[in-house]
C-alpha cells in the first residue's frame, strides 16, 4: 500500500499554528509503524516562489515530492476542472491523504480527507487573524468533501456535524482521536525566565489556552467570572493567544483586569511551558470539534475546567471538571473546587490516566486502518 500524505499545509502554516503538532508527532509515529500495516508513506509539498527552507529530519529527501504551482490557482483547477493530475508527475499511489480541506487530483488513488472541526463553516462569529481566511476553508471544504473516498474526523461530534450539514453517509466517516503524548519541554531555568517575562510565576496562574478561538465577549465573560471566584485572590488568569493575533492587543487594551495576563505564544514549546507550569487549565468554548487543547492539558496531567458541550464532553469523559459554558455559577464553583488541593489532585490523576487514550501511535494506527478499509471497500466494488 503506497500512501501519499500531503504535508503542504503543515510545512507552510508556521510554527505557531496548531496544525503543526501533526508534523512533529503524527508523522514520525506513522513512519515508525508503517511496515506493520504493509504501508509505504511518502509526502507531497506544494509551493510557489521560495520553497520551504527547513524540512524536519524524519521527512527524508527521497520521500518528499515537491510541486511548484500557485496554490490558489491549483485549488481552483482541481476543484473545477480536475486538472492537473499529479499521477503524471509522481507515479502510482494507492492512497492520497490530505489533513487539510483540499484533496489533490490523483487518478486511481483513494482520497482520504481529515476534518478536525467545522466551526468555521457553521459559525457567524468573527474569526481570529491567525486562522486561515474563512472563505478559503469554506470553498475548499464545500468542493472537496464530496470527492473523498473516506473521511476521518477527530470526534464523533464532528462526524455527526458533517453528516448533518453535508448529508454525507456515516459509513464513509471514521473517527480517529488526536494524539498528544510526550510533549516537548525545555530546561527548568529557561521555563522560569519565560514565565517571568510573561508576568506570571510557576503554579501561580490558571491557563486558558487557544484564546484566539473565543470571541471577545466570551473571553470577557470568563475573565469577569474568574474575578468573582476565590481564585482571583492569589492567582492570575493567563490567556494564550496566537502570535500575530491583533485581537490579543484589542482585548488587552479594552478588557484587561489586574489579575489577567494576555500571553502571545509564538511556538508550541512556549505553549507547553504554559501548560506545564499552570496550577490548572480552563478551556470552555461553546464549540470545539477536536478537543485538542483538552488533550494537551491531559498530556501534562493537568486538572481542567472544560465545557460539557460539543466534542469536549466526549474527549473529557470523567477526567475533567465540566461546566455549562454559559453558567456563571457553575464556573465560579469549578474555579473554587480546583483550588482545593485534594480535588485538584483527583482530577490530575484522572487526566493522566485519560491521556493514555490519545497517543501518536494510536492516531497513526487509526489512520492506517482507515487506509486499509478504504482499499478493501474499493476492491469490493470491482
Amino acid at each position: 500500500m503506497k500512501v501519499l500524505f500531503d504535508v503542504t499545509h503543515l510545512l507552510h502554516s508556521g510554527i505557531e499554528k496548531s496544525e503543526n503538532y501533526l508534523l512533529n508527532g503524527l508523522i514520525p509515529a506513522m513512519l515508525q509503524i508503517q511496515q506493520k500495516y504493509g504501508a509505504d508513506v511518502e509526502f507531497l509539498n506544494l509551493y510557489f516562489g521560495q520553497n520551504y527552507s527547513y524540512l524536519p529530519g524524519f521527512i527524508k529527501k527521497n520521500k518528499l515530492h515537491s510541486f511548484m504551482f500557485p496554490q490558489k490557482l491549483l485549488h481552483l483547477l482541481w476543484s473545477n476542472f480536475s486538472f492537473p493530475d499529479l499521477k503524471n508527475f509522481f507515479g502510482k499511489f494507492d492512497i492520497v491523504h490530505s489533513p487539510y480541506y483540499s484533496i489533490p487530483v490523483y487518478a486511481g488513488a483513494e482520497k482520504i480527507l481529515t476534518i478536525q472541526d467545522i466551526k468555521f463553516f457553521i459559525s457567524d462569529e468573527p474569526k481570529a487573524s491567525c486562522i486561515t481566511p474563512l472563505f478559503q476553508k469554506n470553498q475548499l471544504l464545500r468542493k472537496n468533501i464530496y470527492n473523498a473516498s473516506q473521511i476521518i474526523t477527530s470526534s464523533n461530534f464532528t462526524k455527526n456535524e458533517i453528516v448533518s450539514n453535508f448529508n454525507i453517509k456515516p459509513e464513509i466517516i471514521s473517527v480517529v482521536y488526536n494524539g498528544m503524548d510526550n510533549p516537548q519541554r525545555i530546561d527548568l531555568h529557561d521555563e522560569l525566565i519565560y514565565l517571568r517575562l510573561q508576568g506570571i510565576q510557576k503554579f501561580k496562574y490558571i491557563f486558558l489556552p487557544n484564546a484566539s478561538y473565543f470571541s471577545h465577549s466570551i473571553l470577557k465573560q470568563i475573565v469577569n467570572t474568574f474575578n468573582k471566584s476565590n481564585a482571583a485572590k492569589n492567582f492570575k488568569l493567563a490567556l494564550g493567544f496566537c502570535a500575530g493575533d491583533a485581537g490579543a492587543d484589542t482585548f488587552s487594551e479594552k478588557n484587561i483586569l489586574p489579575k489577567t495576563v494576555c500571553v502571545k505564544i509564538s511556538n508550541p514549546i512556549e505553549e507547553n511551558v504554559l501548560f506545564n507550569n499552570s496550577l490548572f487549565v480552563t478551556y470552555t468554548p461553546e464549540y470545539d470539534g477536536s478537543g485538542l487543547s483538552l488533550i494537551k492539558a491531559f498530556s501534562f496531567g493537568k486538572a481542567v475546567i472544560s465545557s460539557d458541550s460539543s466534542a469536549l464532553s466526549e474527549i473529557a469523559g470523567d477526567a475533567a471538571c465540566t461546566v455549562d459554558p454559559n453558567s456563571e455559577d457553575e464556573f465560579i464553583n469549578a474555579f473554587n473546587n480546583l483550588l482545593n488541593l485534594e480535588s485538584r489532585k483527583k482530577f490530575e490523576r484522572k487526566a493522566k490516566k485519560r491521556s493514555v487514550n490519545f497517543s501518536w501511535s494510536k492516531m497513526a494506527a487509526g489512520y492506517f486502518q482507515v487506509y486499509n478499509k478504504s482499499l478493501q471497500f474499493n476492491n469490493s466494488l470491482k
